[in-house]
């Protein structure tokens, strides 16, 4: 859904409940904010925490499909993982999974062991273990930061493989200029939200709701007389 089309509707709600006019860059940090309540609750452990009776849309379906558009591939080698350590983008919010590569002398041919993420107190038992020490066909990672976040792989020596992680919301942005006291939307500079229209329509709710705007109707019947209102 264009970023026009949400500001739009948002701005005939706004409209409809009070008299206080809301710039488009309060309504772009207002989305924001919502977007990434919104992120938060789709992450791994958080599947399907939004209630049905504060949204009035379906969140049963896997909510991890919703998150397609901030996921990212990365491939990495020994020269981005020195001692094993490997720094993650500066998008970075959330590990999908992580694998390593290395050649199997028993089955004559790559393999590709997944990490297992741990914490402290786990590492110090697989360290001190002759059954479950880290090895290259079953390494471990912890997870530290140092100004960007990183993840300690062991064994503690370069390697090479793939890892997967969720990107943070970038921060949408209603872009115009003003001609007089008619305003131009510039669509080549604006940034779009990248969710479907089903958790568009769940933000938009939210960014009401912070907005102070108690719904005294279903959105959807809002919706339609803003697109009614629109198109005549």
């Amino acid at each position: 859904m264009d970023i026009k089309v949400i500001h739009g509707f948002i701005l005939f709600v706004l409209d409809k409940d009070q008299d206080d006019l809301v710039s488009h860059e309060r309504i772009d940090d207002v989305l924001h904010s919502a977007q990434m309540a919104r992120f938060s609750e789709c992450l791994p452990g958080n599947i399907g925490v939004t209630p049905r009776n504060q949204v009035p849309y379906g969140t049963t379906v896997n909510s991890i499909d919703y998150l397609a558009p901030f996921k990212h591939k990365v491939d990495f080698n020994q020269n981005d993982t020195p001692g094993g350590l490997l720094s993650m983008k500066t998008d970075y919010a959330h590990l999908a999974g992580i694998y390593t590569m290395n050649y199997n002398n028993k089955h004559e041919r790559v393999g590709y062991p997944g990490v297992a993420i741990i914490d402290e107190n786990q590492l110090a038992t697989r360290l001190n273990s002759q059954v479950i020490y880290p090895t290259c066909s079953a390494p471990v990672g912890v997870m530290v930061y140092d100004t960007v976040q990183k993840i300690q792989i062991y064994p503690m020596k370069p390697c090479m493989g793939h890892y997967y992680y969720f990107a943070k919301p970038t921060k949408p942005e209603y872009a115009y200029t003003t001609d007089g006291r008619t305003e131009i939307y510039d669509p080549e500079n604006s940034t779009q939200l990248l969710w479907d229209d089903e958790n568009v329509n769940i933000i938009i709710y939210k960014v009401l709701e912070l907005l102070g705007i108690k719904l005294q109707f279903p959105l959807v019947t809002q919706w339609a007389q803003y697109k009614e209102q629109a198109q005549s």
